[in-house]
């Protein structure tokens, strides 16, 4: 009996090394396995990129200019900064956020300097407040808006608000 019951135990053994199974190390053949290929869908391909966002012609024309306020002319004619500018060459123009109720302005200057017409246009946050918080710097005429995280159609309303601005500003070769 004991021989029996060794006999079981090495011919499971065995059996066991001798059962097909799955050995990495195994060559295959393409004969001997089907070939699996892929059925994936067809991707759908990703919508064209949007061009650069532009201002608005509609909305520049909606838009008013206003002068500035005595906060803004503080924060420009602080010493060493633009000393040359004066009230009648600054406007304002205020991009609205209805979802947030934040008031952004943009704020666009001209003056002479070397006998060049200068402009210069912000994006600041301050309108009438003393301290002004933020003021970012953009070039004319439609801007490096690089430097502000708003959606799409924020930019347009800031961008559109940047013409309007400059469209405000005194006569100048700077336009």
């Amino acid at each position: 009996m004991k021989k029996l019951w060794v006999l079981c135990v090495v011919g499971v053994f065995v059996l066991a090394g001798c059962t097909p199974g799955v050995d990495s190390q195994a060559p295959t053949s393409p004969s001997t396995h089907a070939s699996k290929t892929a059925t994936t869908p067809e991707a759908t391909p990703p919508p064209p990129p949007l061009p650069p966002p532009t201002p608005d012609p509609a909305v520049v024309a909606s838009m008013t200019c206003l002068p500035p306020t005595q906060a803004v002319m503080d924060w420009l004619t602080v010493p060493m900064r633009f000393p040359n500018v004066n009230k009648s060459n600054v406007t304002m123009v205020k991009v609205d956020d209805e979802n947030t109720g934040a008031a952004w302005w943009i704020v666009a200057a001209t003056w002479k300097e070397y006998d060049l017409a200068v402009i210069r246009t912000w994006l600041t946050d301050v309108s009438s407040q003393s301290d002004a918080s933020q003021w970012i710097y953009l070039d004319k005429p439609v801007g490096s808006w690089n430097l502000v995280d708003w959606p799409r159609d924020r930019l347009i309303l800031g961008m559109s608000a940047q013409a309007k601005a400059v469209s405000c500003l005194p006569d100048s070769d700077a336009k």
